[in-house]
C-alpha cells in the first residue's frame, strides 16, 4: 500500500518534467521536490485566498458606479410622509410665531394640490398646513431627526403626509403641490403691514444620502433648511425641486441578486419675483425625473478565483525567467 501511495505521489509534477539539475538526481528526489514545492503552492494559495478573500464576508469596499438616468413619471412620486417637510415662522426680530395667535392674523396660507394629466384634464384641491404630529412618523427610521426639527424653538406646521408630488412642475401627468401666502383679509392685526414685514418662513427637510461602504445601512439623513423672508412691497415666487434617487446593490456570492432602494436628495431652487397687491410668496415643490443610479457591485467568489489565478500567474512567469538558465539545462 505504501509502495502504491508512493507511486502516486512521485506523479505529482506541476513543472513539467521532473528537475534534473544535476545528472545524478534520482527521480524519487525529484518527486519529493515536487511534492514540497505542491504543498507550499496549496498553502500559499489558501494565505492568499483568504486575504483576497476577505471582501466577500466583510462587504466594506464595494466598487460603486453612478450615473443619470430618466424614469418614469410614476417612478418621480413622492408622499410627505416619506419625504415631511416641516415649516416654522419667525417674526422681523427672530422670534417664532404661533399659527392660531399670530400666523392667522397676518397671512392667509392655502396648499393647492395642482394636478395636470396626459389628456389635458386640469384639477386642484385647496387645504392647509396642520401642526405636527410625531406619531404619524413614528416607524420611520428618519424619526430622531423628525424629532429633533419638530422639537426646536416655535410651532411647527406640516404638510398632510398622504399628499404626493409626481413629476416636474407643469408636465403632462404630474402633481405638485403650491404652497401660496398671501396678506390676511378679515380678522387681521392692526398694523398688519408693520407686523408682516420681514417675517421669516423656515422651510425644513431630511435630504437622504448614500454611504456607499455601510452593507446594511446606507440610506443616511441630512437636516436641512432654507430661509424665506416676505416683504409687502414685491412677491416671490420659488421652485424647489427634488429627486427620488434609485440605489442598486449586488448582494449575490455567485450570481446577480440585486436589491433596489430609493433615496430622496435636493435637486435645484429657483427664485424669480413678480408685483401682487396681496400675494406674497407661491412655493412650487415638484419632483424630477432625472435621478441618480448608483449601483454597488460586491466582490463574487468567481472574482476571487481569477483574482488568485492572476497573482499566481504572475509569480510563475517571474520564477520562469529567474529560472530560465536551470530549464534549458535540463531541457
Amino acid at each position: 500500500m505504501i509502495d502504491s501511495l508512493w507511486t502516486e505521489i512521485r506523479k505529482i509534477n506541476i513543472f513539467g518534467r521532473d528537475y534534473q539539475f544535476e545528472k545524478d538526481y534520482s527521480n524519487r528526489s525529484n518527486s519529493i521536490i515536487s511534492f514540497i514545492l505542491t504543498c507550499i503552492i496549496f498553502i500559499g494559495t489558501i494565505i492568499v485566498g483568504f486575504i483576497f478573500g476577505q471582501e466577500i464576508y466583510k462587504r466594506k469596499n464595494p466598487k460603486l458606479t453612478s450615473s443619470m438616468i430618466n424614469i418614469k413619471e410614476e417612478e418621480t412620486e413622492i408622499n410627505f410622509l416619506e419625504f415631511p417637510i416641516i415649516f416654522k415662522f419667525y417674526n422681523n426680530r427672530g422670534g417664532p410665531l404661533q399659527y392660531d395667535k399670530e400666523i392667522s392674523k397676518l397671512f392667509n396660507i392655502s396648499l393647492i394640490e395642482f394636478e395636470i394629466k396626459s389628456n389635458s384634464f386640469l384639477g386642484s384641491k385647496y387645504s392647509h398646513l396642520s401642526i405636527c404630529d410625531l406619531d404619524e412618523y413614528k416607524n420611520l427610521t428618519k424619526y430622531n431627526e423628525i424629532e429633533r426639527l419638530i422639537n426646536l424653538a416655535g410651532s411647527s406646521y406640516c404638510i398632510d403626509p398622504q399628499k404626493l408630488i409626481m413629476n416636474k412642475k407643469a408636465s403632462f401627468n404630474s402633481k405638485n403641490l403650491i404652497i401660496q401666502i398671501s396678506k390676511c383679509q378679515i380678522n387681521c392685526a392692526t398694523d398688519l403691514d408693520l407686523i408682516s414685514e420681514g417675517v421669516f418662513i423656515e422651510f425644513n427637510y431630511i435630504e437622504d444620502y448614500i454611504n456607499p461602504y455601510d452593507y446594511a445601512n446606507p440610506i443616511n439623513y441630512n437636516i436641512r433648511k432654507e430661509v424665506f423672508k416676505l416683504s409687502n412691497k414685491i412677491s416671490r415666487e420659488i421652485t424647489v425641486s427634488f429627486r427620488k434617487n434609485q440605489l442598486n446593490t449586488n448582494k449575490a456570492w455567485i450570481f446577480d441578486e440585486y436589491t433596489h432602494n430609493t433615496f430622496i436628495s435636493f435637486d435645484s431652487f429657483f427664485s424669480e419675483y413678480y408685483f401682487d397687491p396681496t400675494s406674497l410668496i407661491r412655493i412650487y415643490i415638484d419632483s424630477k425625473p432625472f435621478v441618480k443610479n448608483e449601483i454597488r457591485e460586491y466582490l463574487k467568489i468567481q472574482d476571487l478565483f481569477a483574482s488568485i489565478g492572476g497573482f499566481f500567474n504572475a509569480i510563475y512567469i517571474i520564477f520562469t525567467f529567474l529560472f530560465s538558465h536551470y530549464i534549458k539545462f535540463t531541457y
